[in-house]
Parts: C-alpha cells; sequence; structure tokens
C-alpha cells in the first residue's frame, strides 16, 4: 500500500478527487449530503463496536485543495472535553481518559473500507449466499463472487458486511460521476494506508434509488443543536411535542421526564436544546426526518391572550 504524507496527524478520510471538483470545490447541497452520509456511516459502525459510543459528538473538519475534497477524521488525543478546531465535543472522562482518536474511530473507518471492498466484489450489497473458504483457527476469510474471483478479508468485516444496512453508504456514492471518484482510506497500526475507491461503474452497488435528499440535512444525528419555533402540538400518550423549525413540524421527544411541565410553551415561540437523532426503529441511521431529544425548552415570547387548546391534561 501507499504511503500518504503526514501520517501521524489524521486517522482517516473521505475523499472525492476528478475534474468534477474543480478548485476543491463541489455544491453546498452534495458536501452537506457526503458529509452527513459519512458521519452516520461512523456513528452505525461506532455503535456496533461499542454502546459506549452512541452519544458520542463530533464534526469532521473539510481540507480544500485543487481538485480534490476531503473529509478528514484527526488524530487528536483525548480528554474530559476536548475542543479541537471544533473537530470533537463532549464524552465521559472516566470511560475514554488516556486514549486517542484513532482508538475510537479506527474501527469505524476499517468498516467502512472493507464493506466497500466486499460489496464491490460480490457486485451488489445485501448478497448473503456468497461462497467462502476458511482454514480452522485462522481469522481471514476467502470470498468467491459469480466470477469465481476472490479476495481475503477478516472474518469480522463480513459480519460487519451482512449487517450494513443496504444505503447506509448512499448518500456518500450519490455524488460520485464520471469525473468524481470517491476513496475512502486510513492509516493502519503499521502506518500504512488503507483505501477503497468507488467509481462511476461501480456507484450502483451502493448509491440511493429512493429519494435522496434528507430533511434539514444540516440536522445531522447526534449533533448538540439550540433552535428556535413554534410549538404546534403536544400529545401526552405519546410523551411528543411537535415545533415548526423552517416550515418543517420536528418530533420533540424530552430527555427525561413528561411534556406536561411544557404545557405554557404550547403555541409559543421556543428555544428548543437538544441532541439530533435520525435513528430508526431498529437502531439504524436511516431516518430522513430528524427528531430532537431535548433536554431544554424555553419560551421566548409574550404568554398568548388565547387559551391553549391541546390533549394535554
Amino acid at each position: 500500500m501507499g504511503q500518504l504524507q503526514h501520517t501521524n496527524n489524521i486517522v482517516g478520510y473521505l475523499k472525492y478527487e476528478g475534474t468534477a471538483v474543480q478548485e476543491g470545490i463541489m455544491g453546498a447541497q452534495e458536501i452537506v449530503s457526503s458529509l452527513s452520509g459519512f458521519h452516520n456511516a461512523i456513528k452505525f459502525y461506532l455503535k456496533k463496536e461499542d454502546p459506549r459510543y452512541e452519544n458520542l459528538n463530533f464534526d469532521l473538519p473539510v481540507k480544500v485543495q485543487q481538485g480534490c475534497l476531503e473529509f478528514i477524521v484527526p488524530l487528536i488525543k483525548w480528554g474530559a472535553v476536548i475542543y479541537a478546531a471544533g473537530v470533537i465535543t463532549q464524552i465521559a472522562q472516566n470511560d475514554f481518559k488516556n486514549i486517542t482518536s484513532k482508538d475510537i474511530f479506527l474501527h469505524s473507518l476499517k468498516c467502512i473500507k472493507n464493506v466497500i471492498k466486499i460489496a464491490k466484489h460480490l457486485g451488489s450489497f445485501g448478497n448473503t449466499t456468497f461462497k467462502t473458504k476458511s482454514s480452522f483457527g485462522d481469522p481471514f476469510i476467502t470470498i468467491y463472487n459469480d466470477a469465481g474471483k476472490e479476495i481475503v478479508v477478516h472474518r469480522d468485516m463480513i459480519d460487519m458486511y451482512l449487517q450494513t444496512p443496504p444505503g447506509l453508504l448512499g448518500k456518500m456514492a450519490n455524488t460520485i460521476s464520471a469525473e468524481r471518484e470517491l476513496e475512502v482510506g486510513y492509516i493502519d497500526e503499521n502506518q500504512e494506508l488503507q483505501k477503497e475507491n468507488i467509481s462511476l461503474s461501480e456507484k450502483y452497488i451502493f448509491a440511493s434509488t429512493e429519494e435522496e435528499d434528507d430533511i434539514l440535512p444540516e440536522l445531522v444525528h447526534a449533533k448538540n443543536v439550540e433552535l428556535i419555533g413554534e410549538i404546534t402540538r403536544g400529545n401526552s400518550s405519546t410523551n411528543r411535542l411537535g415545533i415548526k423549525y423552517k416550515e418543517k413540524i420536528l418530533t420533540c421527544i424530552p430527555e427525561k421526564g413528561d411534556i406536561k411541565q411544557y404545557k405554557n410553551c404550547i403555541f409559543r415561540k421556543c428555544r428548543i436544546y437538544g441532541i439530533v437523532s435520525r435513528e430508526d426503529e431498529f437502531g439504524n441511521i436511516t431516518e430522513k426526518k430528524p427528531k430532537i431529544i431535548f433536554y431544554k425548552l424555553i419560551p421566548i415570547d409574550e404568554v398568548p391572550s388565547t387559551p391553549n387548546l391541546f390533549n394535554i391534561q
């Protein structure tokens, strides 16, 4: 494998490269969608690796250069609370003391890279009937595709491929074109670059065939947010509120307690503090419309003169 410059400074990356990435620039919607997809994929495999990572919040810096745009996972030391150029936010001190971002993110990057490799080899996602060969005690398994060609991967990566929802990598792949390829890479334990790319001819394996755009894509899963909007409804049986934000009604779920404590907020302009969730009922990060798991809700307008008419008793 080739060597990457400054391998001591990064854990891995997602890169788009080609003549379509002029001056390091992509369309704003494409950047947001691609970054959201990369973020969601990392979060999915983090949760698979260790449930303690479920509430880990992080942002990915963007590196721009001519003909190339990269989303970087930087190598930094960890602490109780780290603010490194906006890269990583709060995490529990006792659980993650004396480790680096490589300890946290390397497994996810390995999963993304190897899942791409397996799916490309088999020609599809969701193929569970492929032929394999292994030896007792050997952690590596040979996979054969329909053409009889073989690749060798770690058995853990096969498990991750089988657990990966079709479409998880779709947002990352949707922006691929004849002049723009995708590359995912990471620096392994031997400081060597391990990478995998997706070209236009392989895009069909990964790209979403359904509606591509998330609702409010800037509301990335697990991101801490502070939003202002009108509380439009409350339902005590489901313990949910609705907030009108940018002409969309978002479901809001209290982090703890009952929504009855927020009766005075209904039909009022409020500021809500919480964490974005795009998890579906199975725990996969696939929902196009975000929910807000909130811990604070504050009215910021005057008390309305009309009565509150809703179903909270």
